[in-house]
């Protein structure tokens, strides 16, 4: 039961707009997953049920049982089944700092209406928008991860060559001369020729997991960090997805072994993937995973999200589950990394009348920073956009940009770890990962290595680790002179792992100080 729902709607939910979903569109089939996502209002009491029709029974909610009696053969599930109902709220009583617009995960169903036309789509969506017991109800973008291909993002010439030579048989040959986004500062993050070589600079100890669909788990590069299965979800076999998830791994943990290619942080933790794929129902689990995810982390891990919506086009976050999700693991200390998305847009702009027209939803949130007005959430999380290659940098064409964006890194010729027959080495890599999901792989490394540096650095009495807020100040902080910029880009900076550590203290100075704490002026004589 809940009391005074007639009156109760979300601050950026006007009840009275009529919301239409696109009947002659042909993109709609492409932007969509045909799922509709129903948040029930937050007053309503908890039911642990699977099923929203009995839970509509067994808490008289008689508005949402009469619709749902209308559509008996339409499926429907939480939006969250790895964990259950209970442990969601034992992990957001740890999260002291939830907005109120962002109600429980608990709340959060999907109706599959794949089906359904795309007016009975419509028509079935009208009634749940109306029903006083839904906060909120809006159709679900499609995912897709298979982004980061080149064809999006066509590499300009330039002058370093690229020795791809035939290796010897089962050799992997030696790319790490190509990997650029390792060198120092501007051309990279300061990863092999600074950070690798302080004491905690690859990673050392830290826990990285990643929101993806699939991977090839046995490369000889990931096959000692990565663990064989997800931990929700199913590893997709389809090979594009399996590329895109193995590449953006080998970024990060590749293995230091003096072949093939060096990941930013090879030192860390044993790898978890959490998969949004599901080999029984194509439904997108995005917010499932990153719960999976969070369950199983602690203050200060990273979870980088390779994931993005609308064919690509969206940040995650556009979608309000997937907020909460996010918001609920920022709050309880996780470190995450999200992709902007290829859509060439400005995100300060989202969302226009037209996005709430083909969504069918009046609640989606705006993505301009401070936008409290339209419904602006901080869920934390570290955005990010991908550059060019050629300097100095400049947007990549496909990134999206905008106040949100956070950090940006190489969109281009991002030299990586491929899947392929491991009989034929020198496929087992790749010289052309691309656009956000390439960029966002090397932040998440930055974060790893920071984190680390920080661990190494720390006296007893400090915090063990970073946490979200800090370690997005330091990895985007615009002080001139700190991290690598794109003037006018709006696309943030380039995290300079050499920099930031050297401002933060996180390494020894063979400068003079004052002080014992003194880290930034030096000792005139």
């Amino acid at each position: 039961m809940m009391e005074d729902a007639k009156t109760h709607h979300p601050t950026n939910c006007n009840p009275d707009i009529e919301v239409n979903v696109p009947e002659n569109s042909d993109d709609i089939k492409e932007r969509f997953s045909g799922f509709l996502i129903i948040g029930l209002d937050g007053r309503i009491d908890d039911c642990d049920g699977d099923d929203l029709r009995g839970v509509a029974r067994a808490l008289d909610l008689s508005g949402l049982e009469k619709v749902l009696a209308e559509f008996p053969d339409v499926p429907n599930r939480r939006q969250i089944t790895s964990v259950s109902p209970k442990c969601i709220r034992e992990l957001e009583s740890k999260a002291q700092n939830l907005p109120i617009s962002c109600p429980s995960l608990t709340k959060y169903w999907r109706l599959d209406l794949r089906k359904q036309s795309r007016d009975e789509q419509q028509t079935i969506l009208k009634l749940f928008t109306a029903l006083d017991e839904v906060a909120s109800a809006y159709l679900e973008f499609s995912a897709n991860i298979f982004v980061g291909d080149p064809q999006t993002s066509p590499v300009p010439q330039v002058s370093e060559p690229l020795n791809l030579a035939a290796p010897a048989a089962l050799v992997p040959p030696d790319l790490r001369a190509t990997q650029f986004y390792l060198e120092n500062a501007a051309r990279g993050i300061g990863a092999r020729n600074w950070a690798h070589l302080q004491p905690g600079g690859k990673g050392d100890g830290v826990k990285l997991s990643v929101v993806d669909q699939g991977w090839q788990h046995t490369h000889p590069e990931l096959s000692a960090k990565v663990t064989s299965s997800p931990i929700s979800g199913v590893n997709n076999p389809n090979a594009d997805a399996q590329k895109h998830g193995t590449s953006a791994l080998g970024v990060i943990v590749a293995a230091d072994d003096g072949l093939g290619v060096v990941g930013i942080a090879p030192n860390s933790e044993p790898v978890e993937v959490a998969s949004t794929y599901n080999s029984t129902d194509s439904s997108i689990t995005i917010a499932d995973a990153i719960i999976a995810v969070l369950n199983r982390s602690a203050p200060g891990d990273v979870l980088l999200i390779e994931v993005q919506l609308a064919n690509g086009t969206l940040p995650v976050e556009v979608d309000e589950s997937v907020l909460c999700a996010i918001l609920l693991a920022s709050e309880c200390g996780v470190i995450v990394i999200e992709p902007a998305g290829n859509g060439s847009r400005n995100l300060d702009d989202w969302p226009t009348p037209q996005d709430k027209m083909f969504s069918g939803s009046a609640t989606l949130r705006s993505l301009r920073r401070g936008d409290v007005a339209g419904g602006f959430v901080d869920s934390k999380a570290i955005m990010v956009a991908a550059a060019t290659f050629a300097m100095p940098y400049n947007r990549l064409p496909s990134t999206n940009y905008g106040s949100r964006i956070d950090c940006f890194a190489l969109g281009q010729r991002v030299t990586t770890t491929s899947n392929a027959p491991l009989s034929s080495p020198l496929l087992l890599y790749r010289l052309d990962f691309a656009d956000t999901s390439a960029a966002s792989a090397i932040i998440a490394g930055a974060a790893l290595v920071v984190q680390s540096l920080y661990a190494t650095s720390i006296t007893t009495s400090s915090p063990a680790r970073l946490l979200p807020n800090t370690m997005r100040q330091y990895l985007s902080d615009p002080t001139p002179g700190v991290n690598t910029e794109a003037p006018g880009a709006q696309i943030g900076v380039m995290p300079n792992l050499c920099n930031i550590a050297r401002r933060q203290c996180l390494v020894p100075d063979i400068r003079v100080r004052r002080e014992a704490d003194d880290c930034n002026q030096l000792t005139t004589r």
